[in-house]
């Protein structure tokens, strides 16, 4: 029983690697595409995007971390994405 629990684990965390990356490049190109519009510059488009992304890093370690055992580090995770 433990190795299918183990299995299930490896599944999520693969899954939840996976799901970050897109949030994160949809985030990511959203902002700087908004920016340019706004006739922001590149560096001002990054650390808005960058910002966006330390906002999303917070929400998940105040409120969804706690959904997931501690074997699962999700915020270690995202911060690694």
């Amino acid at each position: 029983m433990p190795e299918i629990g183990r299995e299930f684990e490896n599944e999520v965390f693969q899954n939840l690697q996976q799901q970050f990356d897109v949030r994160i490049q949809q985030s990511y190109s959203s902002y700087v595409f908004q920016a340019a519009d706004e006739g922001k510059t590149g560096m001002e488009a990054t650390l808005g995007a960058a910002t966006r992304g330390l906002v999303d890093m917070n929400v998940l370690a105040s409120e969804v971390k706690i959904c997931f055992p501690p074997s699962m580090n999700v915020v270690h995770l995202y911060r690694e994405r």
